[in-house]
């Protein structure tokens, strides 16, 4: 016995010896991985920009990128891409990013069309939300500029002559002042205390008060108008639940873009899925029955889409997006603009004295006095869009690109993080990271900063952004001169959703704010 247990002594010995002997191994290896991936390689490499260092091989910056983006990029901008703001790069399983946060930087990949894509990007996009194959094939084939419909001089696919069709909608001109007319007309007929409580069922009638949370309020409101104005009120009565299902899907939508496993993100895909086939019903029904509500965008698409053969449900995939893109911002722009306003003290009046002259006395608006005669409004428009848009314009590398003597190789991606541009003190003072309501007032030429990229650049410059100002200045223009709007109780100041990631302007975070509309002897 005592051999016995001599032998299972020097056994057991050995075996706590092997794992740790083992454990060394691992050790030893991933040691020398990092020292080599982040110490030696680069020495090597001293044109490839800095990575950011990680821990685990492959998984990289995933953890940090999804639950804390803003973050990260700080970190990195600050302690890998120096006083200069070099390109640097964030690995997130497997898929390596170069990071630019330099204007300068960041000006010459928009103007770079060759050899940085969007369209890949698109491409991909479009897989992901349901196109196949074949209708990813037929959008980017180039036609001829002798087709019918819609003028393509420069023979142009669908998907890039698209942009020119939003330009003709979007831009100033008659389709936008009609489009105008819409939501002013809905505002008026909506934004009143008694419909008010009588179509949501969420705010609470307090005699002649309506009690509203902001953001349910402000998301349900402006997505009713957008919905309605661009594809017509019959598209509300099929399909009622439409604007609740687009709101649900909007609050986790970037889990689709960040192409979440489906089996991650079952509720967003099925939220989604309404929303299609809510628009495919909507595409179903003849042309000719709707084409009095429809917008010309939406006319001109469909009859494009039909041309090369796409049915009603690959022309509801893609019609998502416009669907997508129309409320997905102007919502959550509207909620801060107004939190804004009712924690700042005489800002709500200084908006009702600059914008009174813009309502008629039958109530009706000029669109062109609102954006060209309404200086603080459109201070505050920009200055909520600076300190609230945390987007990322997205490109790939189709080959090997010099970057301002950086190397960025070809197969990765280029990332640009709007929001590490516009808390740039450099660009906008040492107060950046605060909200000023008339700093674009006292120094306009702000508005022209290469450090200011809410809407993306280059070719690929946003094509909403004259609706999507026109939009919110319309709704907090009418709100303001029917409403006081006051805190119901005290309620800190909501703040920003910096852990997800954004597709626009981030959502706030924490329980809706509180707010009691009173209306206004004056009312329009």
């Amino acid at each position: 016995m005592l051999g016995y247990d001599i032998l299972e002594t020097v056994r057991a010995s050995f075996e706590n010896r092997s794992g740790l002997l083992q454990f060394c191994i691992l050790a030893s290896v991933w040691l020398s991985w990092r020292i080599l991936k982040f110490t030696i390689i680069p020495r090597f490499y001293p044109q490839d920009p800095k990575e950011v260092p990680y821990w685990i091989p492959y998984f990289g910056h995933a953890y940090g990128f999804l639950s804390h983006p803003h973050r990260l990029l700080t970190y990195g901008r600050q302690y890998i891409a120096g006083p200069n703001r070099e390109p640097f790069v964030i690995t997130t399983l497997g898929v390596k990013s170069y990071i630019l946060t330099n204007p300068k930087d960041v000006g010459e990949a928009y103007r770079n069309t060759e050899s940085l894509s969007f369209d890949i990007y698109l491409q991909a996009t479009m897989r992901t939300l349901g196109s196949t194959e074949s209708v990813v094939k037929r959008m980017y084939t180039p036609l001829s500029d002798t087709k019918s419909g819609f003028p393509n001089p420069q023979n142009k696919c669908l998907a890039l002559l698209s942009r020119d069709i939003h330009i003709h909608q979007l831009f100033p001109g008659e389709n936008l002042k009609i489009l105008g007319t819409k939501l002013s007309g809905w505002f008026d007929k909506h934004l009143v205390a008694d419909v008010i409580a009588e179509e949501r069922s969420y705010t609470a009638l307090r005699g002649n008060d309506v009690v509203i949370p902001l953001m349910k309020f402000c998301s349900d409101m402006t997505t009713s108008a957008g919905q309605e104005a661009f594809f017509g009120k019959k598209l509300g009565q099929r399909e009622p639940n439409l604007v609740r299902d687009f709101l649900e899907f909007d609050d986790i939508s970037w889990q689709l873009l960040l192409q979440y496993p489906p089996m991650f993100c079952r509720d967003m895909l099925a939220a989604k899925d309404k929303i299609c086939h809510a628009l495919q019903r909507h595409f179903d029904v003849p042309m000719e029955e709707r084409a009095s509500e429809d917008t010309f965008f939406v006319r001109t698409m469909e009859t494009e889409m039909r041309q090369l053969g796409l049915n009603s449900e690959d022309i509801s995939i893609l019609m998502m997006t416009v669907y997508w893109g129309l409320n997905t911002n102007i919502r959550r722009t509207v909620f801060w603009v107004l939190a804004h306003v009712i924690y700042t003290p005489g800002l709500a009046e200084k908006l009702r004295e600059e914008t009174k002259q813009a309502f008629s006395n039958d109530g009706t608006l000029d669109f062109a006095y609102l954006s060209n005669n309404c200086e603080l409004m459109d201070s505050i428009w920009h200055e909520t869009l600076r300190t609230a848009a945390s987007a990322a314009s997205i490109r790939f590398l189709t080959r090997d690109t010099d970057l301002n003597g950086k190397l960025l190789r070809k197969g990765n991606r280029v990332m640009i993080p709007f929001r590490q541009l516009h808390y740039d003190k450099g660009a906008f003072g040492d107060d950046a990271h605060e909200f000023k309501a008339d700093r674009f007032l006292k120094n306009p030429s702000l508005n022209r900063s290469p450090s200011l990229r809410y809407f993306g650049g280059g070719s690929t410059m946003c094509p909403g952004r004259h609706m999507a100002k026109q939009f919110i200045t319309i709704f907090v223009s009418v709100a303001l001169h029917r409403f006081d709007l006051e805190l119901e109780g005290p309620q800190p100041f909501p703040l920003a959703q910096e852990e997800s990631p954004s597709l626009g302007v981030m959502a706030s975070m924490g329980p809706d704010l509180m707010v009691r509309l009173k209306p206004r002897k004056l009312d329009i």
